[in-house]
């Protein structure tokens, strides 16, 4: 297999914070790491896996980092509907944790 194809076109910005997210309209919720984002979505971390496709309210407690980043629209969504574009089960750990993508929905 070749190499993975980046297929981002917005810049990514390092984060280190803590979130909790929700499936939009379920009782279903849990914690997990923001590890980065960008104008269009962002990256966590999470001990349970998400259904791709599925709508998430996420709410962003706090973030190191993400505050060097200029006031424009690159900016962390502190609470933003999302959807999961990707979810994958990290390896290398005692725990099971996942790798998870959304890209943010938009009001128009």
């Amino acid at each position: 297999m070749g190499a993975h194809a980046e297929r981002r076109i917005e810049q990514r910005h390092p984060c280190e914070g803590t979130m909790n997210w929700v499936y939009f309209n379920k009782e279903c919720y849990g914690a997990a790491r923001v590890l980065n984002f960008s104008q269009n979505g962002s990256y966590f971390e999470t001990d349970q896996a998400l259904v791709r496709g599925s709508t998430v309210l996420i709410h962003v407690f706090n973030c190191m980092h993400c505050l060097d980043v200029p006031k424009t629209s690159a900016n962390l969504r502190w609470n933003a509907l999302a959807e999961v574009k990707w979810c994958h089960k990290l390896s290398g750990s005692d725990n099971t944790f996942y790798a998870v993508g959304v890209r943010y929905h938009y009001n128009l």
